[in-house]
């Protein structure tokens, strides 16, 4: 791949005293098809791995990365990388709310711990990819040409099965909203995002870019199990 720099790292193994702030991926215990992303930094105080992330709500902890894949982002400078993650942990101090669901258009902007959606889109949402697109965004790095993104079939099934796997803890008329969705709008993967990270050099990423990238991320993933 052209400006392949994908350098996937065994727990933090591949850190180094340059790197501030960097994004987890791993594969679910239960399913390795399902994947997951977020922002992965350390504690000042214990040299700790936290965990910034998104699953049905906005989790902030302290794990060992036993099984994750590891990509720092040099492309963060580290007073930027500071900035970032003091928002992180303002989020979880406020315990901010963030809704989950695939409506994304970017625009989501985070604020003294407060998540604010995109006025302009009824049911904006997130993942967790698109809850670290989002932050990177806000801070300038708009790491993925959005444009050129396709939608699936497969990402289709994903975005219909995710929905109704939530149903039951949304409020009826944003599930009509995400319902409504489905197929329109798209679908960025952990992997993807991933990815597009190890390939960035301020030029967003197209989307075919970021599906190599995606499967040259899952590889590394795999090696290092």
């Amino acid at each position: 791949m052209k400006n392949h720099k994908i350098n996937l790292g065994k727990d933090l193994s591949s850190k180094t005293d340059d790197d501030s702030l960097g994004l987890f991926i791993r594969r679910a215990n239960y399913n390795p098809d399902v994947k997951h992303t977020g922002f992965v930094f350390l504690d000042n105080e214990n040299s700790k791995p936290i965990r910034a992330h998104l699953t049905s709500r906005y989790e902030f902890d302290r794990k060992k990365l036993k099984g994750y894949g590891v990509l720092w982002l040099d492309f963060v400078s580290e007073r930027n990388a500071a900035i970032i993650t003091a928002e992180l942990r303002t989020l979880a101090l406020k315990e901010s709310d963030m809704l989950y669901g695939i409506t994304n258009y970017g625009g989501t902007t985070f604020q003294d711990g407060v998540t604010i959606p995109n006025p302009d889109v009824r049911g904006d949402s997130l993942t967790c990819a698109t809850f670290v697109l989002c932050m990177l965004e806000q801070f300038g790095f708009n790491v993925v040409d959005r444009d050129s993104w396709i939608v699936s079939d497969e990402d289709t099934q994903w975005q219909k099965g995710m929905i109704e796997i939530l149903k039951e803890h949304l409020q009826p008329d944003f599930y009509e909203i995400q319902k409504e969705n489905i197929g329109k709008v798209v679908r960025i993967r952990p992997e993807q995002i991933v990815g597009a990270c190890g390939v960035f050099d301020y030029s967003p990423v197209k989307y075919d870019e970021a599906c190599e990238a995606g499967i040259i991320v899952l590889d590394e993933l795999d090696k290092l199990a």
